[in-house]
């Protein structure tokens, strides 16, 4: 047996599963969970591999189906805390209670665990029964050919496994490269930001980067932040969330604001222009990417640091990137197995953009 698959333990099955506390108040119906498309999007990737490698079945678990005794409603019961946003945000960073620990353990008993942005209470509650998981995000360098899976994991063995299949740091240099010289040309006639410019970048009115200690960030916190920025820089380009719509708020501050003016060049444009000297958000993925581009970031959540920079060896908490051919079966089959993985010549490439098409959806813009 491998040591990844000592390291697991016996399993008779493969959660696939993602914050079950997580409500979403703009939402008309708050009930079903709006993790279920990202559970969904995970087992459609990586089920049929593992049950191929693992030899066990595998189930969804949202935490909103009518076959479960325990639902979301009953869980925010135990805690004493009302559905909402705000509940969400106030158990996040919490651990579960006895009485929810006692009833959710059993739906994990000699399980693997996939899991999508696993939530700390649920990453504690697993180490302390043992069960064994995958950790998986949307890495926040979204400017390759194709968007970056970041994974982590409780069995060390398996993290181990992983490094082969990190993002060298020469190919997110190369696409840094790339993005500067199709900068140059798109902003050459256009005058704005001039050099030496800040930006503030706008985010998703709801959204687990936007949890600080036991509340989420409202927009009163978006206009602190700008306003401190403003006392900073005399001028102060914002350049709205691409998939914002609501941004009533913003015009109004734009208006009372004389020196705040709205942008929409393309994020990348902005860093890659060299006109832009900083860039500040309340946690935004962008405040990640600007290092890579030389562009100060001012961050204003301290909401914890679990991304590797570049050139990094993750810690057990840290996401690293991977490759896309970590959707081929071959990289698993080699990793379960405590086996030297053989590169595949018809494998996923990043130039593929294999993840980018699954997921409909587009950052940076």
């Amino acid at each position: 047996m491998s040591r990844v698959r000592e390291e697991i333990g016996p399993i008779d099955r493969i959660v696939f599963t993602s914050d079950w506390l997580r409500v979403t108040d703009l939402r008309h119906a708050r009930y079903p969970n709006p993790q279920r498309t990202n559970i969904a999007w995970t087992a459609h990737l990586f089920a049929p591999i593992f049950e191929s490698i693992l030899g066990c079945p595998s189930v969804q678990i949202a935490l909103d189906e009518e076959s479960l005794t325990l639902d979301r409603y009953e869980l925010y019961r135990m805690h004493g805390v009302d559905f909402s946003t705000q509940g969400w945000a106030y158990l996040y960073n919490k651990e579960l209670s006895e009485e929810a620990e006692a009833a959710l353990a059993p739906l994990f008993e000699r399980a693997f665990v996939v899991a999508y942005e696993m939530p700390p209470y649920m990453r504690a509650m697993f180490a302390r029964h043992g069960v064994p998981y995958l950790d998986l995000t949307i890495h926040p360098v979204r400017f390759m050919e194709d968007y970056l899976l970041a994974m982590r994991s409780s069995v060390p063995a398996l993290r181990q496994a992983l490094v082969a299949h990190f993002v060298p740091d020469r190919a997110i240099a190369r696409q840094v490269r790339l993005i500067r010289a199709l900068a140059e040309r798109r902003l050459q006639t256009e005058p704005d930001p001039p050099d030496g410019s800040a930006v503030f970048i706008g985010q998703m009115a709801i959204d687990a980067a936007l949890i600080i200690g036991d509340r989420h960030a409202t927009q009163q916190d978006a206009e602190d932040a700008i306003v401190d920025m403003l006392r900073r820089h005399s001028r102060l380009y914002y350049k709205p969330h691409p998939h914002l719509r609501d941004t009533g708020w913003i015009d109004a501050l734009v208006d009372s604001e004389p020196g705040l003016i709205l942008t929409d060049v393309n994020v990348y444009d902005l860093l890659g222009s060299g006109r832009v000297t900083e860039i500040g958000g309340l946690s935004s993925s962008v405040l990640f990417e600007a290092g890579h581009f030389g562009v100060a970031a001012r961050r204003y959540l301290d909401n914890g640091h679990h991304l590797t920079g570049a050139g990094e060896v993750p810690g057990p908490d840290q996401f690293a990137p991977v490759l896309p051919r970590v959707l081929e079966e071959s990289v698993w089959g080699a990793a379960f197995a405590g086996a030297e993985w053989v590169a595949d010549p018809d494998g996923l490439q990043l130039r593929d953009a294999a993840i980018k098409g699954t997921l409909n959806m587009t950052w940076g813009r």
